[in-house]
């Protein structure tokens, strides 16, 4: 039952990356969401992990009133995150409400995300904790809830899963196909990985609409490469660039001289690259502005060299081993000839698929995984 108030919060701690509709939690989520839905309550959203966010595509996919809670730090912009979430996830005015939970300057010892917890879990009028981590503050929050009365109703509860990393695997240079061996010809080449979220170009009501109908996670690099492909376009990423001006980035290297660089990087919970890239004729790409990198140390960068250029080594002093070149903007292929182009896959399976789908020559690099 929900209580006279009319209002719910479906609750979820940070759950492991890359899920899909096959996912426990997202499982019961949806059911939570659809059941929401015949009592005709308000259900209390938010923004900023891929937990809330699910819940917000699923309270548009059904059509039910929403509140997206959205957590601003003081001094920065509600209306202009509103404006990104309106944007991203083509919210419907009628069905959505926005609120701001505000991080004050004299809560400092509250991160912004307890602070957003905080706000939906004392507002809602009833508590569906779905996958919530056993003493954690959206444990203690609730508890504390109950406590003093509220409805905490379990009937959609699944167990909670910690974090899996890495999401990684064993590439070995001892059993690479023959065909990436030997392979040798001067290619610039955009290796690309598996993302944790929407790709550069896709709203995050199409990411969260992949993850409901696909049965494994829906954006690996193999999708990545395959959408690029349908798009016919690498888009420009700003992060990690000297000057933070995007562009789409291309190795010289050969592609078995990539494997030491496809490893894990825990920080950003990713893999550095995948071996799935597609590549262009070294001379054809320097004719469309593919550039190298120039790298620099310390702390000034050269006042000569274009700022989307430039590359500072860095404290480890490992990025010049991508001998990279660079794009600046998003890479549009639709003008390059098929023959141009060459694409390079896990394994060979992938590699012929690849090669009747799209029509372009592709490698795998193994036989068999």
């Amino acid at each position: 039952m929900i209580n006279s108030e009319n209002s719910a919060a479906i609750l979820l701690s940070r759950q492991p990356l890359r899920p899909c509709r096959l996912t426990p939690w997202v499982q019961a989520a949806a059911r939570a969401v659809r059941w929401l839905k015949g009592t005709k309550a308000v259900l209390y959203t938010s923004v900023g992990i891929q937990t809330y966010e699910l819940l917000v595509f699923l309270a548009l996919k059904e059509k039910i009133r929403q509140k997206i809670v959205l957590p601003v730090a003081a001094g920065a912009s509600f209306n202009r995150l509103r404006k990104q979430v309106q944007e991203q996830f083509q919210t419907d005015d009628q069905l959505v409400t926005f609120i701001p939970a505000i991080k004050c300057r004299d809560g400092l010892h509250d991160k912004l995300p307890v602070v957003r917890d905080r706000y939906i879990i004392s507002h809602a009028g009833t508590l569906f904790p779905i996958a919530v981590r056993e003493g954690g503050n959206m444990d203690k929050l609730i508890t504390q809830r109950e406590a003093a009365g509220v409805c905490v109703n379990r009937q959609f509860q699944t167990v909670y899963q910690k974090r899996q990393t890495p999401i990684a695997y064993h590439l070995d240079e001892k059993t690479l196909s023959s065909e990436i061996t030997k392979f040798d010809e001067p290619y610039l080449i955009h290796w690309t990985r598996a993302a944790n979220g929407p790709w550069l170009a896709e709203k995050r009501i199409d990411y969260y609409r992949a993850i409901a109908q696909a049965d494994v996670y829906p954006h690996s690099a193999f999708d990545t490469l395959k959408n690029i492909l349908k798009q016919k376009l690498i888009c420009g990423s700003s992060k990690h660039k000297t000057g933070k001006i995007a562009s789409v980035s291309f190795s010289s290297l050969a592609p078995r001289d990539m494997l030491p660089l496809m490893r894990w990087r825990s920080r950003y919970k990713q893999m550095y690259f995948e071996p799935y890239g597609i590549g262009v004729k070294k001379e054809d790409g320097l004719d469309c502005g593919i550039r190298p990198v120039h790298y620099y140390q310390g702390k000034t960068a050269p006042a000569d060299i274009e700022p989307w250029l430039l590359q500072s080594v860095g404290s480890k002093g490992d990025w010049f081993k991508e001998q990279e070149y660079r794009f600046q903007g998003d890479f549009d292929m639709s003008g390059l000839p098929l023959d141009k182009m060459i694409c390079f896959c896990h394994t060979v399976s992938e590699a012929a698929y690849i090669q009747t789908k799209f029509q372009i020559k592709a490698i795998g690099f193994y036989d068999t995984v």
